[in-house]
């Protein structure tokens, strides 16, 4: 049982198979994060919900009413999420909407940006891009 003494006298088995587990826990966490998926630096941002919009404007409304410093952000995201819940459809719409256009400028730069990838293009400016376009055109000329 866990109570039996381990040959390391004065610790018991089940303190050694905790600190084994913990061990195995850490070595996963870091085996994990080699793997974790980096995103390049020039992919667009992915595009806001209408609750972030709504959250967004909510937040500036609480700190300039000055309740944010007696309020944590736990208590202050449970109080905009309950107001978003109060909200009628009605109410909702102008966040919605804002989220309509958000996805669709995520769409078009998506677009674009695949369309650099696949050229090789990706991570370079848009003026690295325009010499290089102007390049090719007098090679071909």
């Amino acid at each position: 049982p866990d109570s039996a003494l381990s040959p390391i006298e004065g610790i018991s088995m089940g303190e050694i198979r905790k600190v084994v587990n913990m061990r195995r826990c850490i070595q996963a966490k870091i085996w994990m994060s080699k793997f974790k998926r980096i995103k390049p630096k020039d992919a667009p941002k992915r595009p806001l919900s209408g609750y972030n919009y709504f959250f967004k404007d909510e937040r500036v409304r609480i700190l300039e009413a000055g309740i944010h410093g007696t309020m944590g952000f736990q208590t202050m995201a449970k109080t905009v999420g309950s107001r978003w819940k109060a909200l009628s459809e009605d109410e909702r719409t102008p966040y919605k909407e804002r989220a309509k256009a958000d996805m669709v400028r995520y769409r078009r730069q998506m677009k674009d940006y695949k369309a650099k990838k696949a050229a090789g293009l990706a991570g370079m400016t848009r003026a690295e891009i325009i010499q290089i376009v102007k390049k090719r055109k007098k090679k071909k000329s």
